[in-house]
Formats: structure tokens, sequence, C-alpha cells
């Protein structure tokens, strides 16, 4: 389930909660209270595996850019290798294979670069949405009348 829609079930629970007459205490149900908070540990490490999904897409982006760059790399070598005998074609072949070598290295660097940026415009996403959710447990434990400088993680239920 998403980290949002149990943030929202957490909040209807509280806002659907038994108000204590003449104070700001609520009473919730433990049960529903606690198996939310569970679900919540179990999405949190979801969003995260989803990010280490990210850096490994693009890890091997850029690992196919490189070997794209090798093997344009070996082709050039092998062309120049091949002209060697006649002079005019020499120097053409030394000219095609640096604008190669050139356009391999421009290209990758824009790969890397692209999935760089990707990764880094995702994590910043899931951080942007970790803190939110953060902030929103945090707002509904103090809403509870939790002391978040004493608070400790609660125990879990035993099942």
């Amino acid at each position: 389930m998403d980290i949002i829609q149990l943030v929202d079930r957490l909040e209807s629970l509280f806002n659907h909660a038994k108000r204590v007459p003449l104070t700001a205490t609520v009473m919730v149900n433990e049960d529903e209270f606690l198996e939310l908070i569970d679900q919540l540990r179990i999405a949190i490490p979801e969003e995260v595996k989803g990010a280490r999904r990210m850096q490994q897409e693009r890890d091997r982006i850029v690992t196919d850019a490189q070997q794209q760059a090798d093997q344009l790399t070996e082709e050039a070598r092998r062309r120049v290798g091949a002209l060697t005998d006649q002079h005019e074609l020499v120097v053409a072949a030394k000219a095609r294979s640096e604008q190669i070598l050139r356009q391999a290295q421009s290209e990758t660097e824009a790969m890397r670069q692209g999935a760089d940026d990707y990764v880094a415009a995702a994590l910043r996403a899931l951080d942007h949405h970790l803190t939110e959710v953060q902030r929103e447990v945090r707002n509904g434990l103090a809403s509870l009348g939790a002391d978040s400088a004493t608070s400790k993680e609660p125990p879990r239920p035993s099942r």
C-alpha cells in the first residue's frame, strides 16, 4: 500500500477517534493504530527499494554507454589500422576516428549526466515524500498527546 494512503488512514483513524470530554485527548483503537504503524514500516522500505532500483538502472545505463563508447573506440582504431597504407586515407581516418571518439565521449557524458539527473530528481522526490510522511506522523503523534522529546518507538504487538 502507498505511504500516502497509510498516512491518510492514520489521519482518518485520528479524526474518527472518540474525544475525552474537556481535554484535547482522543482515544483510538489500539489494534487499528498499531496495524497502521506496521504497514507504514513495511511501506517505507519499498520506497527505499525503489530508489535502489533507480540507482541500479542508472549504473546499468552508464555501463551500457561506456561499452558503446569502447566499441566505437575499437571500431575507430580498426578503421585507422586498415587505412594506414594510403596517406590521404590515413589523414582522413585519423580525423574521423577523433571525431568518433569525441562524439562517443560526448554521448557517454550526456547519457551519464541524464542518468544522474534522473536519479537525483527521483531521490529528491523520495526525500520530500518521506519528510512529509514523517511530519504527518509526528503531527499525528503530537495530536495524540505523545511527547516527541521522550517518545520511543512503540512496542510491536505480539501476534
